[in-house]
């Protein structure tokens, strides 16, 4: 059997009934979903939800009504069916969820550019949906009763009011806005002793995996031979700076330069500077149009330069990942969490 109909048969037999016609293979079959109860065994992970639209779009290309999607563990068989063929894959990844109910969201910051993204986002989940909204002034307790969780994109003079109101009616939180104050951070610190909460600079994937590769590149060139330099650019309505994500990318590489925030970041050079001392690193701020989120690290030393950088052109990208951290968080035991977390980068 080749490979793309073995994989084609068992795609067919997890997600419902369905004719067949195999690329390069005249044949036609019939393939029934294996019962429910009878998958393989969980392999421990969590699992990526389909989307609405995945639904829709399978619905409308066959006749038959699709199957709920099995639990974790399901798609396991493709494995060994490809290992006869010499392949090696890695499916711990594609896994899929039954019948769990829609979690309920709340979201604050509903008429705002990201509140009305991650309303979007949820309504695009299979496995979520819009509990209520919020916006500054409205009762916060009346909109958190009965919710799953809060995800908050607003502003660090609200942020007090609702790490109060989660911890008391043990909500679940996922923060996705910046500059808060030391202060801040230690109470939602200590709020995550209550309940559960992923707290991130940026809930991009790509912006994650920029941080997970910083990591790396900058223990591996260090500061002794190359200079690192950061720079951020953003639309001109925002209010703080630098960004998150910069911040977060400063605090990376100050853990593994050994350097300090307050001591070796230079924000900006101007007039007479002098020679760059060797552990400076330097933070460069822009502000302008409606971009969405540039950042850029690099690291110059004599004779070659490298550059690690993410553009984000949506602001999509971060409410879906909000909405994927929301979904993650529904299992885990209070505690405080980020997107290394949520996508298992740690």
């Amino acid at each position: 059997m080749p490979v793309s109909l073995a994989f084609s048969c068992i795609w067919r037999a997890l997600c419902g009934n369905s004719n067949l016609q195999a690329s390069g293979d005249k044949k036609t079959s019939e393939f029934q979903r294996p019962p429910l109860g009878k998958e393989i065994p969980a392999m421990g992970i969590e699992p990526i939800l389909p989307r609405k639209r995945d639904f829709e779009s399978r619905a409308s290309t066959n006749s038959a009504t699709p199957a709920p999607f099995l639990k974790a563990g399901g798609v396991f068989l493709l494995e060994t069916i490809l290992s006869s063929h010499r392949m090696t894959m890695r499916l711990d990844k594609f896994t899929f969820l039954t019948n769990l109910a829609a979690m309920n969201i709340t979201v604050t910051g509903r008429s705002g550019r990201m509140g009305q993204s991650v309303i979007a986002a949820i309504e695009a989940e299979a496995g979520a949906s819009v509990h209520s909204t919020h916006d500054s002034g409205e009762d916060l307790s009346a909109a958190l009763a009965g919710s799953e969780a809060v995800i908050d994109f607003t502003l660090p003079l609200l942020t007090d009011e609702l790490v109060e109101k989660a911890v008391a009616s043990k909500t679940p939180l996922i923060i996705g806005t910046t500059g808060h104050s030391d202060e801040q951070r230690a109470a939602i610190q200590e709020a995550s002793k209550t309940i559960p909460i992923v707290h991130a600079s940026n809930f991009s994937t790509g912006v994650n995996l920029l941080f997970h590769l910083t990591q790396k590149a900058a223990a591996i060139l260090g500061n002794e031979i190359f200079d690192i330099e950061v720079t951020e650019m953003h639309h001109r309505h925002k209010v703080d700076a630098p960004s998150g994500t910069a911040r977060t990318l400063l605090e990376i590489l100050n853990e593994e330069t050994q350097t300090s925030y307050e001591d070796d970041i230079a924000h900006g050079r101007v007039g007479l500077t002098g020679a760059r001392p060797s552990k400076e690193i330097g933070m460069h701020t822009l502000r302008g149009g409606d971009v969405v989120g540039d950042h850029t690290v690099m690291f110059a030393a004599d004779g070659e330069r490298f550059e690690l950088t993410h553009k984000a052109s949506s602001r999509m990208t971060f409410a879906s990942g909000a909405v994927r951290a929301a979904l993650w968080l529904r299992n885990q035991k209070p505690g405080l969490y980020d997107m290394q977390d949520v996508l298992g980068l740690k």
